[in-house]
């Protein structure tokens, strides 16, 4: 069985060990907290999403909205797949129990949002993040009893090993004795968590050599920060 270990347990880390499980992989979460505390639970807003393109509404639409937010540093491709994705999301979400708010007919309630010129974004009340969480958290147990998901937590991460320009490894510290420790190697490593700029500039565009829309990059982290 391939092994995935995936740093940060989130939303976007759970939802990466349930499809890595469900593809007969087994997955690692390794985080400083429990997904509980993770910092997905405090969003509240929402997820937007094309479901109703009744009211004029489009896929491309919602990806020029997400660009135009982002200032137009994310990559476009992402962003694309993304937003032609977010219904599907949607939908498995509430397929795996996510609460969410809805209207009179019983379909999914869209409200207005920051950057978005149509009603596409769908809510769970005032804790979206924490609906979602739980959800998830219910899924990776089940595959947590079947040996497909370990949820390694209170540790934190160190520093990506690099050997001859290419990620090879990953080194941790435990958070409560601050021991430093060394990864364990996996067929795959995933980082589905963003970093600020220290982390991008020290982990990935020095040591990964990424250097693509460097610029753009730092500018755009400069008007985040």
């Amino acid at each position: 069985m391939k092994k995935v270990l995936i740093i940060g347990s989130g939303i976007s880390g759970l939802s990466c060990a349930i499809e890595c499980a469900q593809s007969n992989m087994q997955a690692i979460l390794v985080s400083p907290f429990p997904s509980e505390r993770s910092q997905s639970v405090m969003a509240a807003g929402g997820i937007n999403a094309v479901l109703n393109n009744k009211n004029g509404d489009s896929v491309s639409s919602h990806i020029e909205d997400t660009l135009k937010g982002g200032c137009y540093i994310a990559g476009k491709e992402s962003v694309s797949g993304l937003c032609a994705a977010a219904p599907q999301i949607i939908q498995w979400l509430e397929k795996l129990g996510t609460v969410f708010s809805i209207n009179s007919d019983g379909t999914i309630a869209q409200r207005a949002f920051g950057g978005q010129s149509f009603n596409r974004t769908c809510y769970c009340g005032a804790s979206t993040g924490k609906q979602i969480v739980s959800a998830l958290v219910m899924e990776a147990r089940h595959y947590e009893g079947l040996g497909k998901i370990i949820r390694r937590y209170w540790t934190d991460f160190y520093s990506a090993l690099i050997k001859d320009g290419v990620y090879e490894d990953f080194e941790s510290e435990l958070a409560e004795e601050r021991e430093r420790l060394k990864g364990f190697r996996q067929s795959k490593s995933v980082f589905p968590v963003m970093y600020v700029r220290d982390m991008l500039a020290e982990t990935m565009k020095e040591n990964l050599g990424i250097s693509r829309n460097e610029e753009r990059l730092k500018q755009g982290m400069d008007n985040l920060l």
